[in-house]
């Protein structure tokens, strides 16, 4: 769970190296293995589409559903955004944030170009326009008959206005709130403006069971090196440490009742950290040099 271009080495070394070797293990320990990469085959991070981004949040209900141990492995790097859209906005919501946005001078014609009320729902709701009736040939993977330059160009377009229609969107939800007007008390629903799509997707995890926490894996990286050749040396010892502690846990805990942490050859306990206000079990690598 990761934005396209975060860690597109480590997916790589993981799909090629590390995965099929772990299914085989399974394998041969009656065990099924399943990865699904949720990223995989877009061309755009799903965080810019709401409905597809629904559909991943869908995607890991699912994995927790069927799996017996370890549903999620999460890769958290330096990046926080971004942000995606609210799919579904109450209009008791969406007016207030709307006139707040108004006044302090925002092109609020884009908030009405992006959403549309429902008023059949329950309470009435602003939901979100679909990618396709913004631009009829976008679409999160380049359809085969667009050239990539062409693409691309929509593409910044798409996620420019998109970014414009958030600033608006938190700009007239932080004031609103700031006067009393939206979620007193509801601090969950006034954060979701704000949550990245990393976030989010962790924080739907988390809030499946009481023990999702022990079945969830969080791998968290800080490179703050710009030398190609120091870069290439912490990766290498990544990939390394990123084998050994699946290997482990698949050795040692199919059941995935819990899990343990491995930095360099010493097994520790597991690190309880707080990322995004949750404590989650976490695989931290060294940033430095081996």
């Amino acid at each position: 769970m990761l934005s396209v271009s975060d860690f597109d080495l480590e997916r790589r070394y993981l799909h090629e190296n590390v995965w099929p070797e772990l299914q085989r293990h399974c394998a041969a320990a009656g065990v099924d293995l399943e990865v699904l990469d949720i990223q995989m085959g877009n061309d755009l991070d799903s965080a810019y589409d709401p409905n597809a981004f629904e559909l991943q949040l869908k995607e890991i209900e699912q994995c927790y559903q069927e799996s017996l141990g370890c549903f999620l492995v999460v890769l958290i790097g330096n990046k926080y955004k971004p942000c995606p859209l609210p799919r579904c906005i109450e209009a008791t919501e969406f007016d207030p944030i709307y006139e707040k946005a108004q006044e302090a001078g925002f092109d609020v014609s884009l908030l009405t170009q992006w959403y549309s009320l429902n008023a059949n729902m329950v309470p009435p709701a602003y939901t979100i326009r679909s990618l396709h009736s913004k631009n009829n040939r976008f679409s999160l993977r380049r359809p085969s008959d667009v050239p990539k330059r062409v693409f691309e160009t929509q593409t910044t377009e798409l996620v420019e206005e998109e970014e414009q229609v958030l600033k608006m969107i938190q700009y007239g939800a932080r004031v609103a709130h700031q006067e009393g007007i939206i979620n007193q008390n509801k601090d969950t629903r006034q954060k979701r403006y704000f949550m990245s799509a990393v976030y989010n997707q962790l924080d739907f995890a988390l809030g499946l069971s009481n023990t999702s926490s022990q079945r969830i894996i969080c791998v968290i990286r800080q490179i703050e090196a710009n030398d190609p050749c120091i870069l290439r040396n912490i990766l290498a010892e990544e990939f390394l440490f990123l084998r050994q502690f699946l290997w482990h846990y698949v050795r040692q805990n199919l059941s995935a009742t819990e899990s343990s942490v491995f930095r360099g050859n010493e097994l520790i306990l597991p690190e309880i950290l707080r990322i995004a206000n949750f404590p989650v079990q976490i695989l931290s690598f060294p940033t430095g040099t081996s």
